[in-house]
Parts: C-alpha cells; structure tokens; sequence
C-alpha cells in the first residue's frame, strides 16, 4: 500500500527486495517523522502518497525528492541529527551510513547531554533515535542469523532431495534446463515375492527389513560413481552418468 510503501528504498521500490542500506533509508524517513512531529514523508511539496512514492521511485535528473526538513532554521545539535538524516536517505544505496556509524553520531550527540532531566525535546529525540537504532540493528542482525539457519536447513533438505547441479540452478534461476546424456546407465532392484512377505509381517518389521537393505545400498553406492535417485516401497532406484558425466565409467 502506500502508506507502507513511503517507509521503502527507492531501489526497493523499483524491484522488490531488502537489504541493510534499505533499512537506514527506513529509519531515516521514521527519524524525520519524530523529528516534525508530522505524517509519514511530510512535505509541504506534495500531499499525495501516491505522487510521493511515483516522485521517489523516478527522481529527477541531478536531484530526489525527500520529506522537509528545514537547515536553515535548525539549531546545532538539530544540524548535527538533520545531516545524519539527510545521509541516511541518500539515493546512492552506498553513499549511506550503517548502523553502526549512526549509533556513533547519535552518541556524540547525546553525550553532550548532562542533565536528562531538564533535557530539551531536541535532547530527548536524540537519545530515543540513539535507543531505536540500536534495537534496530540488533533485531535485523537476529532476523539474518534466523533466515540464514533456515536457509541452510533448507538447502541440507534440497541437496538430499535433487542432485546439487539442480538445486544450484534453481538457486541461481528460479529453473532448470533439460539436458540430453548420451551414456548413462539405470538400475532398478525389486525384492522378489514382497507383497508375500508384506501379507505375513507386521508393519514395522516390513519396515526395518527395508531399511536394513537400503542402508545396505547406500554404503555399497557410497564407493562408486552413483547417484541415487529414490525409494518407493520395495524398489531401488540408481543412475550412472549423470548428474556428473563419467564417459563409460559406469558402476557396474
């Protein structure tokens, strides 16, 4: 929506995506708000949100388009927050502080505060802003460690499942290309009289029978050139040849 959208990057607005230097362009469209005391991207320039999002999405030649916030009529300490502001919000991604750097400024900046209890409003923004990105920056580097846990459980799952060319390029594309293999052989197994057995055995015994012979397989195809394809029930499924091409040098 957008009323979401005037918290965004510019280049997050033209491909979708999110990123560090995002979220500082975030927490700089949030510090002005507190800063004005005004609606989210307040300007005197233009009161569409619509406009607004279109004007920073495409900005002009030389120039962007950004909420107010007025230089010339600011106090030292409120210069001191404004030009950090006005950084955060650069439309240069890297031209942008990290956290880091902000929380630095931001402690400069309160450091010249002695006493909190008489502390003007300005004061009392300064540290909350110094409050806020430090929490920011703790909650983006707990969100990264929690997406990339999931994302390698993810990937252990893929690589289990599918042979890892085709999981690379489903990583990198989004698809996989067909490919024609000249050599390559397949082998099936199948247990003789399985249904028989089936009839007179328990569930589980069916089951550990099974899982005995596979991990049986699995540690004779360790040793060879093969990959394996699948299970289903009683037969066995192996590949020779592919994914990786070994000429004729197929397991026999």
């Amino acid at each position: 929506s957008p009323g979401r959208g005037l918290w965004t990057a510019p280049e997050h607005l033209r491909t979708q995506g999110t990123s560090q230097k995002g979220d500082v362009y975030s927490f700089a469209i949030i510090a002005q708000e507190i800063i004005t005391r005004k609606s989210t991207f307040f300007t005197k320039r233009c009161s569409d949100q619509a406009e607004k999002l279109s004007r920073v999405q495409y900005p002009g030649i030389g120039s962007y388009f950004r909420p107010d916030l007025h230089f010339e009529s600011a106090s030292e300490k409120e210069l001191e927050v404004y030009t950090l502001i006005n950084t955060c919000w650069d439309e240069d991604p890297e031209k942008r502080p990290d956290f880091k750097k902000i929380e630095d400024c931001l402690d400069r900046a309160i450091s010249k505060i002695h006493n909190q209890e008489n502390e003007s409003y300005m004061d009392n923004m300064i540290r909350r802003l110094q409050m806020y990105s430090g929490n920011l920056e703790i909650l983006v580097e707990e969100r990264t460690v929690l997406y990339k846990a999931e994302r390698d459980r993810a990937d252990r799952i893929n690589f289990m499942l599918l042979p890892g060319p085709v999981v690379k390029s489903l990583k990198e594309t989004g698809a996989v290309e067909p490919e024609l293999y000249e050599e390559v052989t397949i082998y099936f197994s199948d247990i003789v009289g399985f249904t028989t057995l089936c009839q007179y055995s328990t569930p589980m015994e069916v089951v550990d029978m099974l899982n005995d012979i596979y991990k049986g397989f699995d540690c004779i195809v360790d040793h060879h050139d093969v990959y394996k394809v699948e299970t289903i029930g009683d037969a066995y499924m192996v590949a020779s040849g592919l994914p990786k091409r070994n000429g004729n040098r197929h397991a026999v």
